[in-house]
């Protein structure tokens, strides 16, 4: 995963005024995002490579492997 990606997402949340508990979820969620997708999608993870259907699959994956309930997971707008 793009290291550089993480650092800048995280200076954006603190120049935002977000929580640190926040900050530490959102950036745990994007790593097992990425860590999904490198393992589906075969290639490194770059914000630029993913697409609707990466996050609707994942949304799925969640859901449907992970069990997790439809509150916890945002619905896709595309």
């Amino acid at each position: 995963m793009e290291a550089n990606f993480l650092t800048e997402f995280t200076a954006y949340l603190h120049d935002h005024d977000r929580a640190i508990l926040t900050i530490n979820g959102y950036v745990a969620d994007v790593r097992l995002f990425a860590r999904w997708f490198e393992q589906t999608n075969r290639e490194a993870f770059s914000p630029q490579a993913v697409t609707p259907t990466d996050v609707r699959e994942y949304r799925q994956y969640l859901l449907n492997v992970k069990r997790q309930k439809a509150s916890t997971t945002l619905a896709p707008t595309a």
